[in-house]
């Protein structure tokens, strides 16, 4: 990996969570909040790079917020989350962190059985690649994280309503370098049938 690479780890966390019914990130999965799968994950990775990575954790909800505090993390307030998915993608790129960012990876929090080890494969790539788009995939299915080079930031931050990233990456296909995952781990939790038997 190069570790010369200045990452931005940006987590959103900010859904409505419509379809589900009730807030879907506080609901148990394996024993723990939905949303603190990807937190723990982020968490070991900034480990190992401590000095070229800041993560930031973008949401409306206290309990995430203070989750976030405890790992020493980025939190932000999202005071507006009816505006969707471009108003936690602004207010993550326009945060000042340690360093200015040459790479912005997005995640979402309703992903539990994303793996430590696609979560490395993907921040390699995007770390080595740094001027490319970097998605993750199963087959021909497209899913997140996605990571960003530091001159679609602008772009980024021009998204408006309920509209993310997958939009600027259909503008640049011939910049796009893919990390392969499987299937089963780009799951996301939309409702409560989604809900694997195990979760509480």
């Amino acid at each position: 990996m190069n570790l010369e690479t200045r990452l931005r780890l940006i987590v959103m966390a900010s859904g409505l969570s419509r379809r589900f019914g009730s807030n879907k990130l506080l609901r148990h999965v394996n024993g723990r909040p939905m949303f603190q799968h990807i937190l723990t994950l982020l968490r070991d990775f900034q480990s190992q790079r401590q000095d070229t990575t800041d993560v930031v954790v973008v949401s409306a909800w206290p309990e995430i917020l203070a989750a976030a505090s405890k790992l020493d993390f980025y939190g932000i307030k999202n005071d507006h989350n009816e505006r969707g998915i471009s108003e936690s993608i602004k207010l993550g790129l326009g945060f000042e962190g340690s360093f200015p960012a040459e790479v912005a990876a997005f995640f979402t929090a309703d992903q539990p059985f994303f793996s430590a080890q696609s979560l490395a494969d993907f921040l390699t790539e995007a770390a080595a690649n740094k001027d490319y788009i970097t998605c993750v995939r199963a087959g021909d299915r497209l899913g997140n994280p996605v990571a960003f080079p530091q001159d679609l930031f602008p772009e980024l931050a021009a998204l408006s309503g309920d509209v993310g990233g997958k939009l600027v990456v259909q503008r640049h296909l011939d910049r796009v370098r893919y990390v392969d995952v499987p299937a089963t781990e780009l799951r996301d939790i939309d409702r409560e049938s989604d809900l694997p038997e195990f979760s509480s």
